[in-house]
């Protein structure tokens, strides 16, 4: 392939990097703050602090790579490293900075649950306790009343939509970063 054609190329797979990140992170913003819906519960959560911290140490192993190809020289293409090093910078950066936001804001709504209990919580939570004492041995409607107690105490951890907006647009950034970063790298190699 020519170098013009490896460049349209690279442009085209960009584009679509960039839509498809674009319309992905719209559809998860749209999910989880969708007041039908319920917020992203704390297994998804953690799938995405896995995925921004594989982020981390993707980028964290490649930029020191591309470092030392950058300092021994000796092609005119240099240049496609130093974008992909400068895009893969501020993934990592942008990575750290939704880690360390999803975990603060997180930690933020699960405080805003412990709010103390409704009184007619309360009043459950003592139906509960006198249909255990004067039930001898069928207890399946109070457990039932106790699930349901705990579920309204505890309920699900959830996001307010601005806050679900501003983890996207960071969540996005650096996974367009990574990914055009990476395609940076893939340009130079085929060029090279």
């Amino acid at each position: 392939m020519t170098p013009e054609m490896i460049t349209c190329v690279f442009y085209l797979i960009v584009g679509l990097a960039f839509l498809g990140l674009l319309i992905y992170f719209v559809a998860i913003y749209r999910r989880v703050s969708d007041d039908r819906n319920e917020p992203a519960d704390e297994e998804s959560r953690k799938m995405y602090f896995e995925t921004f911290k594989t982020v981390v140490t993707a980028a964290g192993l490649a930029i020191p790579i591309i470092g030392a190809t950058l300092k021994n020289g000796g092609s005119h293409n240099l240049w496609m490293l130093q974008r992909a090093a400068m895009c893969l910078l501020a993934a990592l950066a942008l990575a750290v900075v939704t880690l360390l936001e999803m975990s603060r804001r997180y930690e933020r709504a699960r405080q805003g649950n412990n709010q103390p209990v409704e009184s007619s919580l309360a009043q459950r939570a003592k139906e509960i306790n006198q249909k255990i004492n004067s039930t001898p041995g069928d207890y399946t409607e109070a457990l039932k009343l106790a699930l349901e107690y705990c579920r309204k105490r505890t309920g699900p951890v959830g996001l307010k939509q601005s806050e679900v907006g501003w983890l996207c647009l960071w969540a996005y950034l650096s996974m367009l970063g990574f990914i055009v970063g990476l395609l940076y790298v893939v340009r130079f190699v085929a060029c090279f």
